[in-house]
């Protein structure tokens, strides 16, 4: 019992210096392969165009009967979400590149979420998140206003084996519409992931109508 305590304590040392020095690295100016603006420019485009020349097609994607759309690697393939009983879900999405180990799940709000709502609710996303995942490092809060409306994020990095990987959980609310989201990535690959997330971000949009989901 004395060996595995230590132990222990051992691992949870190497984790947390693992951790800063992770995040020191990602805290260098240029650890970026690309900033959000440009990514939002490739994507307007149709493409990125990373520094070596790699080029990654960009798509548009709708979802919840047509009442959002936003882009995507053409890499990624949309999967269905179940509910607890395993039946399927209209409300929720999910979106992988199975490759490169990168998803994005949306979650479609039932019930009505208004502006001044969406801060506390990420905090309630936050909060919980922490409690259910003990190992999860919450890193960032913080707020994107938009022509439609505030979106609340937050950032979380989790230690793990093989890969630790990297999570942006966000809340987006327009004219009583809403749903909840978040993309998540290996660690190593933030320099490109993390700016392109948060374009995605940025771009997803809420199309004005009213058509109702079934």
């Amino acid at each position: 019992m004395t060996t595995t305590y230590w132990d222990e304590i051992f691992l949870d040392q190497f984790n947390e210096r693992k951790l800063q020095e992770q995040l020191q690295a990602a805290g260098e100016e240029d650890w970026m392969l690309l900033s959000v603006d440009e990514c939002i420019k490739g994507i307007s485009q149709g493409s990125l165009v990373l520094h070596n020349d790699q080029k990654i097609p960009i798509q548009v994607r709708a979802a919840f009967a047509d009442q959002m759309t936003f882009p995507l690697p053409c890499s990624f393939t949309e999967t269905t979400g179940f509910d607890k009983q395993g039946g399927r879900n209209p409300h929720r999405v999910i979106y992988r590149d199975q490759a490169q180990g990168v998803s994005l799940g949306l979650h479609w709000r039932e019930e009505p979420l208004h502006q001044e709502q969406v801060l506390w609710m990420q905090q309630q996303l936050a909060r919980g998140a922490k409690k259910l995942q003990p190992d999860m490092q919450l890193i960032e809060e913080n707020t994107l206003e938009l022509e439609q409306g505030l979106i609340a994020c937050y950032e979380a990095l989790f230690i793990v084996d093989p890969h630790p990987y990297y999570q942006i959980v966000f809340v987006r609310s327009w004219q009583g519409r809403a749903f909840t989201g978040s993309i998540q990535f290996k660690l190593e690959d933030a320099p490109l992931w993390h700016p392109l997330s948060y374009a995605i971000i940025r771009l997803i949009h809420f199309v004005e109508h009213n058509h109702e989901m079934s």
